[in-house]
């Protein structure tokens, strides 16, 4: 799902700059990928030949795209991404952070990766807001 539709979604909306400029994606999911092996893995998606997409402008999309795995039911697994993310959001600078969590699971999973996610990613809403 994720090479199929949710980051070739989040592409076409980098290209047209709909996305801020300053947006960082991070996949979270059981699967033990590095980075690179993740953006490879996305990339041949983008730039297979019915996508017909600029190389340099994928190569830019993939650069603010990141990939961490962990278990769905694991609160410690989310609280190594979510330091990763707050340092990102603190090198980014801005007063306020905002947080989009898209879930691509199985029903079965979704109440416990939910509260893993409310137990500790959430931001604190004078900083930011939140969407599950």
């Amino acid at each position: 799902l994720a090479k199929k539709k949710t980051y070739p979604s989040l592409f076409e909306m980098f290209k047209m700059s709909f996305l801020p400029p300053h947006a960082t994606v991070v996949g979270y999911a059981r699967s033990k990928k590095t980075d690179p092996e993740f953006r490879e893995h996305i990339q041949k998606a983008l730039l297979s030949s019915k996508a017909k997409n600029s190389p340099e402008v994928v190569e830019a999309f993939l650069q603010t795209c990141s990939y961490r795995a962990g278990a769905y039911d694991s609160d410690e697994d989310m609280a190594k991404v979510v330091k990763e993310v707050e340092a990102i959001e603190k090198d980014k600078g801005f007063a306020k952070n905002n947080r989009l969590f898209y879930f691509a699971i199985p029903p079965t999973v979704f109440a416990s990766i939910g509260g893993v996610i409310k137990r500790t990613a959430m931001i604190d809403t004078a900083k930011g807001w939140n969407r599950l």
